[in-house]
């Protein structure tokens, strides 16, 4: 949903988006994937609270070690 209803002038498809995005910085699609897959990987483990705790006990347990 747009903010305030408001449509814009002209239609762009994402892919249009995403190919000028990977022309301008030079960089193949592949590598842009990967940027975005992971950072929203580690944005995802930051806010899985199951995960952290368990990450925090391997912490632990290492630690003794």
């Amino acid at each position: 949903m747009i903010a305030n209803n408001l449509e814009p002038a002209y239609l762009t498809h994402p892919g249009e988006v995403v190919k000028d995005e990977i022309e301008y910085r030079g960089i193949s699609q592949r590598k842009l994937a990967e940027a975005m897959q992971t950072r929203y990987n580690l944005l995802a483990a930051k806010r899985n609270q199951s995960f952290l705790s368990r990450l925090r006990s391997i912490r632990k347990i290492a630690a003794v070690f």
